[in-house]
């Protein structure tokens, strides 16, 4: 699936595109962090992906491959590192099972394990400082850890909730060790943040701390996350307590569980956040993957005896329910593996020649990478532009709105290409600027749909006379 569709062109999710726009200002010597413009505003991200995306990219040429590269092999790294893990603290059987479970949850995950988005990297680096923390017994593997979980906390804040949880299991194997392995983290990822804020002037903490606490909490997704996303993971649940109900090594036990819960509420709080899609369940689904094969390997131990067989029916069963959850009748329902199809490639096409056919500039909020493809100038993220104005920060809600105001309103004016014409704060803008509507693109346009996630595409086109 992966490889048919890891060089399709266009965007296969619609933050896609503006992620590779977020690669292509490094490439162009560009900062990310900047204060928010009608070119350019940042995602609530931290950097890690982006530079990982650009330094491949400055091998194989700027687009969306090296985004999807980078995610592809990501996730080929952390079933490797999976089964590395497993088979260390159980045994290779149980390390297959690990990495079977997590490959099998592509659509529990949206299918985003191919797609440029950075939680397969960031779970990827998170497994690596987990396996190299079980594994470390001296302070040059600790410190070796440490540095797998900065470049973590460096693809995304989650790290953050993920990694106190996962210290605290560490606590069994020396109180010490455990102060001095958060104290380690703690100072790095501080100093760190530190040294980027100082160089984006300020910028970055806005939008990696201000930005993230202003998103306000969605109750119902809740129910959702314990009621919908975890349940096909009851196989694996059910393992891992069969793992710290027979663990020999307490302390290694402990380990396990701390940085599995961490999982679990690290996804948690991500899915209750506004925006908070399928591809958050990453992390959770390789906690579960680990607990799976761990409990797996406890039963195998138990060679010819029922308990094992029960182990391996269990094993079985939780990597078919999750191949099958495509094919399951629920509300919401999980991902559909999809390759674009020819329709889907063809409306591209024709967008991107609408748009390249303008004499002007453009402006596409929704899909700013096409406006990129055709020559055109950058556009800012609607994404990036919602998480600015929810953060009620009124020095970058001013700047953001005199921006969009300004180039709106000054010649040579850009057509605008618009996803939802009920925007509540874009349309109140483009209204006040005197823009009109001047056609509904063609069916076959608006007929583009995404492999993965939302919907949204350009349907109107408008202009100012």
């Amino acid at each position: 699936m992966a490889l048919r569709r890891i060089d399709f062109p266009f965007e296969h999710e619609w933050m896609e595109g503006a992620m590779a726009d977020h690669v292509g200002r490094i490439l162009a010597g560009e900062r990310i962090y900047t204060p928010p413009a009608f070119e350019h505003v940042a995602f609530l991200y931290h950097p890690g992906y982006f530079y990982t995306c650009a330094l491949l990219a400055s091998a194989i040429g700027e687009g969306l491959l090296p985004l999807r590269l980078v995610s592809l092999l990501a996730t080929c790294g952390s079933a490797l590192t999976l089964f590395v893990m497993v088979r260390r603290d159980g045994n290779s059987m149980g390390g297959v099972v690990a990495a079977g479970v997590f490959l099998a949850g592509f659509s529990l995950t949206g299918c985003y394990f191919d797609v440029g988005r950075i939680d397969p990297l960031f779970t990827f680096l998170l497994l690596g400082g987990i396996r190299q923390t079980a594994a470390s017994r001296g302070r040059p593997g600790i410190a070796l850890a440490v540095l797998w979980f900065l470049a973590a906390w460096l693809t995304k804040q989650t790290a953050m909730v993920i990694l106190p949880v996962a210290v605290l299991g560490l606590l069994p194997r020396g109180i010490w060790r455990a102060l001095g392995f958060g104290l380690a983290l703690a100072v790095v990822c501080g100093t760190a943040e530190w040294v980027l804020d100082v160089v984006h002037d300020g910028w970055f903490s806005y939008f990696n701390l201000t930005v993230p606490r202003s998103h306000r909490m969605e109750p119902q997704f809740l129910r959702l996350y314990f009621g919908h996303d975890l349940v096909p993971l009851g196989g694996a649940a059910l393992l891992l307590s069969v793992f710290v109900w027979r663990a020999g090594d307490r302390a290694t036990a402990l380990l396990h569980l701390g940085w599995i819960a961490g999982c679990v509420l690290g996804s948690c709080l991500s899915r209750l956040h506004v925006g908070g899609a399928e591809n958050v369940l990453i992390p959770v689904l390789a906690a579960a993957a680990a607990g799976c094969g761990l409990g797996y390997s406890r039963l195998d131990r138990l060679a010819g005896r029922p308990l094992c067989l029960l182990g391996q029916g269990i094993a079985v069963v939780q990597i078919l329910a999750l191949i099958g959850l495509p094919f399951v009748p629920v509300t919401p329902r999980f991902g559909v593996p999809v390759v674009p199809s020819e329709n889907s490639r063809r409306a591209a096409e024709l967008l991107l020649a609408d748009v390249r056919g303008r004499p002007g500039p453009v402006f596409l909020p929704w899909h700013g990478y096409v406006a990129r493809l055709a020559g055109k100038g950058p556009s800012a993220h609607v994404m990036a532009m919602d998480d600015v104005w929810r953060s009620h920060e009124p020095r970058a809600i001013e700047r953001l709105d005199t921006a969009l105001h300004d180039r709106l309103s000054t010649p040579p004016y850009p057509v605008v290409y618009v996803s939802d014409v009920q925007h509540n704060v874009l349309r109140p803008l483009w209204e006040r600027a005197g823009y009109r509507v001047e056609r509904v693109l063609d069916p076959q346009i608006a007929g583009y749909r995404h492999a993965v996630g939302s919907l949204l595409w350009p349907r109107v086109v408008l202009v100012k006379d």
